[in-house]
């Protein structure tokens, strides 16, 4: 007779630990899909106008050019900078090197980039605000911008493909040219009796023969552009010994890694260069500029050669973005990734009530 053992009955998982389980794993697969793969951001701004709009959920792809590891390891998982309830979601306590994992391809002209602000002092590298902006010259490259338009070693950029917008201004304030304005769905602000709004040259050819806003040809919308040699203070490297503006600016060379300049010969890369090497390059060293000279750590540097690529960034709102005109250059530990889609797209000026507040054309759209 063969006695067979009882089978011990199987307890029963708890409903509410087999949720958590799930919970934790989701979570996991949440931190290392943010991490590596995939970020969603929400456009805030109007500097992308024409490309991206105010209220635009996009996707951001950061296999493109290679995933980042992460700086701060003590933080809230999927938060950012702060979190509700919380000034600061992380701490800095324990920082780590960045480094770039291999990617399926490099920045390319022309691609719109989300980057790690540089001029954020308050947070460390991964922490600091994202920006969104197209590159438009590479590290090694030489940019110069002449009456708005891009020349990229010495070849005028081909534009085709990208919703650039510029400034425009009209004369003659009445309540006619307001309504023909606001129609048009184109943002636009008064300025004192003229008014100001930003539009692709399609866009403003457009509205320059409807009457109602032009009806004298010789008073139609003209293009804000800056005068050539008059300087804007606000523009990069922020020194007079350049005359550039908005719509003026360089020639500047892009400094590559491993691209060795001079600067006692060229004194210009001073001032081009020295906030460049004491924030990006040399945070440790002292850094000084005296007598237009570079001083690092008490010895006067004849020659420097960079240790990492940067890249020139341009809003395509053109006359109504802080980029790299402004700030200055984007070194390659900041670039997030490459942005690939809008996912779906809402009207900030509009009710959740309202059908309008859901822009359908712009979801599922590909980021040229």
């Amino acid at each position: 007779m063969v006695v067979v053992p009882k089978r011990r009955p199987r307890k029963k998982r708890s409903g509410f630990g087999s949720w958590l389980r799930t919970l934790f794993v989701a979570l996991i697969l949440s931190i290392i899909l943010k991490l590596f793969f995939l970020e969603a951001f929400i456009i805030p701004s109007d500097s992308m106008a024409g490309t991206l709009q105010n209220g635009d959920f996009i996707l951001v792809n950061k296999l493109h050019y290679g995933p980042r590891t992460p700086q701060t390891i003590l933080q809230v998982p999927l938060t950012h900078q702060s979190m509700p309830g919380l000034k600061k979601s992380y701490s800095d306590l324990v920082k780590l090197p960045v480094r770039r994992l291999p990617g399926y391809s490099r920045i390319k002209r022309g691609d719109v980039v989300v980057f790690n602000f540089p001029p954020d002092s308050k947070h460390p590298l991964s922490q600091k605000t994202h920006y969104i902006k197209r590159c438009v010259a590479l590290a090694g490259d030489t940019l110069k911008i002449v009456n708005t338009e891009v020349f990229v070693n010495g070849k005028k950029q081909d534009t085709t493909g990208f919703n650039l917008t510029f400034q425009y201004e009209v004369g003659g304030k009445n309540s006619q040219k307001s309504k023909v304005l606001e129609n048009s769905n184109i943002p636009f602000q008064i300025n004192g009796d003229a008014y100001r709004f930003w539009a692709s040259p399609a866009q403003a050819a457009k509205l320059s023969k409807d009457k109602r806003l032009a009806p004298d040809p010789s008073k139609k919308p003209l293009l804000s552009v800056s005068n050539n040699g008059v300087r804007n203070p606000h523009v990069y490297p922020q020194s007079e010994r350049f005359a550039w503006n908005e719509d003026f600016f360089g020639p500047m060379v892009i400094p590559k890694k491993g691209m060795v300049m001079s600067m006692i010969r060229f004194p210009d890369n001073v001032a081009l260069y020295s906030e460049l090497i004491k924030k990006y390059e040399l945070p440790k060293a002292k850094v000084e500029v005296i007598n237009n000279q570079l001083i690092i750590d008490g010895v006067l540097i004849e020659r420097y050669t960079f240790n990492n690529d940067y890249y020139f960034v341009l809003g395509d709102s053109r006359h109504n973005s802080s980029d790299s005109r402004y700030w200055g250059l984007v070194p390659g530990n900041h670039i997030v990734g490459k942005a690939a889609m809008i996912l779906f797209s809402t009207n900030k000026n509009q009710s959740w009530l309202n059908i309008s507040k859901f822009r359908k054309k712009r979801w599922f759209k590909k980021i040229k």
